[in-house]
């Protein structure tokens, strides 16, 4: 099993209040009464194995999803 995640690390927080502002929406700020999830993400074991290299960033890949997001809105 490979946990495979973009070319760099990101922060969930700022990649919500992206793509919300990409595709128009509100961003919903929710505050649970439990810890804080981290969540780590890194390509290294599939870099090494399977000679996985990462091609885009989190924004890239935020960037083209609201674009298809959009263009399947306006049909």
């Amino acid at each position: 099993m490979f946990n495979i995640g973009p070319m760099d690390s990101f922060d969930f927080d700022q990649a919500v209040v992206r793509m919300a502002d990409l595709v128009g929406l509100p961003v919903a700020r929710v505050r649970l009464a439990t810890p804080p999830t981290v969540a780590t993400l890194a390509s290294t074991r599939a870099m090494s194995v399977l000679g996985f290299e990462p091609r885009h960033t989190m924004l890239d890949m935020i960037e083209e999803a609201a674009a298809a997001w959009k263009a399947r809105r306006s049909k």
